[in-house]
């Protein structure tokens, strides 16, 4: 089959979740069926990006006929900790529930030395993608990333 479309023009978004499209379409190609009920959890308030993007998500798989009905859980706290063990903790062996989070789930994580870690989950796709900026006061003495770098390894 030959695309006939140039979708260099979409919002990363769309191509996003044209990405994850495909990647859950597999396996409802090789099995002829649909997921019945897809549970997405997300570990945070409604309203925020990740609600939007679980909404977003839920849309377009259902629009595209991949899943029949699409639930959307919220557990919002500790950066997405709660979230994350919930969903740790409920999904074991199912195949029907996806996480939304990232890197601010990393770093509370790592922040609060947290027994449960997103190594504890199986990524499928990277729907977004945040640019990270590092300030310091002015009098600071890390003036360049390898005096970061070396901070970070002397005083974690």
């Amino acid at each position: 089959m030959k695309l006939q479309h140039n979708y260099r023009h979409l919002p990363p978004l769309c191509l996003m979740l044209l990405a994850l499209i495909t990647i859950l379409s597999a396996p409802c190609l090789l099995a002829a069926e649909t997921i019945a009920e897809l549970t997405i959890l997300v570990p945070a308030e409604r309203g925020g990006g990740w609600d939007l993007t679980a909404k977003a998500m839920a849309e377009t798989l259902r629009h595209e006929g991949l899943v029949d009905s699409v639930s959307i859980e919220y557990s919002p706290g500790a950066g997405g900790l709660i979230g994350l063990a919930q969903f740790v903790s409920s999904s074991v062996g199912k195949d029907n529930a996806v996480l939304i989070g990232g890197m601010f789930t990393v770093g509370a994580a790592v922040q609060n030395r947290a027994a449960i870690s997103l190594l504890d989950t199986l990524p499928l796709v990277r729907l977004t993608r945040d640019n990270t900026v590092v300030a310091v006061p002015s009098e600071s003495k890390i003036r360049s990333a390898s005096d970061l770098i070396e901070a970070l390894h002397s005083a974690p």
